[in-house]
């Protein structure tokens, strides 16, 4: 194991390459951009979440952009999406973008993810 460097002593979460290091973000199941027009369903879920309104519309794609370009930055703030059921939170997160980040990605109530310990989100993007 040492001689094909995979000993590590310490664990991290970037998408920067950390010598020593064992690197928990793997980005390489992430569905990749293409160039072109994005799917139809993706405007509907978001406008439903936004509330037909233009400035949250944008904020909600801005966020999710954002986090797809710098998954590792720990300034961005975790969304939340509060309403009555059936606009499409879960889909958007369980589906959407769990397809395109892998996986990486949690939702439910503020009980099951913040309490003493907030494992469900460890190693989350989304």
């Amino acid at each position: 194991m040492k001689e094909r460097d995979r000993v590590f002593h310490d664990i991290t979460y970037s998408v920067k390459p950390v010598p020593n290091k064992l690197n928990l973000l793997d980005m390489s199941t992430w569905i990749k951009p293409e160039a072109g027009e994005h799917h139809w369903l993706f405007d509907i879920i978001i406008h439903t979440l936004a509330c037909g309104q233009a400035d949250k519309i944008e904020h909600l794609e801005r966020l999710i952009a954002f986090k797809y370009t710098n998954p590792d930055c720990p300034t961005l703030a975790a969304l939340v999406i509060h309403g009555e059921g059936t606009c499409g939170k879960n889909l958007l997160v369980e589906q959407v973008l769990s397809t395109l980040f892998a996986g990486a990605v949690c939702s439910g109530t503020v009980d099951t993810l913040m309490g003493q310990f907030n494992t469900p989100l460890i190693g989350k993007v989304v």
